[in-house]
Order: C-alpha cells, then structure tokens, then sequence
C-alpha cells in the first residue's frame, strides 16, 4: 500500500532498551539503520517539506526516582515477544552483576544512560534526537 510520503518518521523503544548498550546495538539501532535506508530509498523523487524524510528519534523519559531498587533487572515489558534474540535481562547480566542497575539507579544517571543510547542513533541514521 502506498501511504504517501512521510515529511517525519519517528521512532521510539522501550524505556529500558537504550541504557543497554549491547542490546541497543543488537536491536534498536539496526532498526533505525533500516529505516533510514527504506526512508531515502522508497522516498526518492518525492516531494518533502525538509528536501527528503527526517528520521528522528525520541528519547523516552528516565524515572524521577531511578531505577526502583527492587527492580535490579530491566525486565521485558511484559512481553518476551518484543525481544526475540534475547531478554533485556540477559543483555543487562543484571542476574551477575548489579551494573546496569548501578548505571540506572538514580534520575540523572538514568537519564544519562538513556541519553547516552538514544545518541547513538544519530550514528546510524536518525537526523534528529527528540528529547
């Protein structure tokens, strides 16, 4: 189906995803490389209020209070489903290691982590980063 052209594309991940570097390299950050490549592929030759579709990203709000201290592993937000190589538990070796909670604990290291993820995206294709 042809839907028309996209002036704007955004693309969001779960809130835990982007503060877990090897699971943003493993699944969100090959997404919006895909997306990126469909984007100007499929987007050619098309007329667009920016010259060619955006790609932006939108980073998801940390926790005011952190990561709760009785949530030290990430989870999979409800649905396993969603992450088919494996968990964001396994990624984050939280049962091994209290890192990624270390990492998380707290709102401004939280939000940094996210930060830090969300960034990468601009790296693989994505224009703009929404806070």
């Amino acid at each position: 189906a042809d839907h028309g052209a996209w002036d704007v594309v955004v693309l969001q991940d779960h809130s835990a995803l982007p503060s877990i570097p090897s699971a943003n390299r493993a699944m969100f950050l090959p997404s919006v490389t895909e997306f990126g490549q469909v984007l100007r592929q499929k987007g050619k030759g098309l007329k667009y209020r920016f010259g060619e579709p955006v790609l932006a990203s939108f980073m998801t709000w940390s926790y005011y209070q952190g990561t709760p201290e009785a949530t030290k592993c990430p989870g999979n937000g409800g649905n396993p489903g969603c992450y088919p190589l494996k968990s964001l538990d396994e990624y984050a070796d939280c049962k091994a290691s209290s890192e990624w909670y270390n990492q998380t604990s707290t709102h401004p290291c939280q939000a940094y982590a996210l930060a830090r993820g969300y960034a990468e995206s601009l790296r693989n294709g994505a224009q703009v980063l929404l806070p």
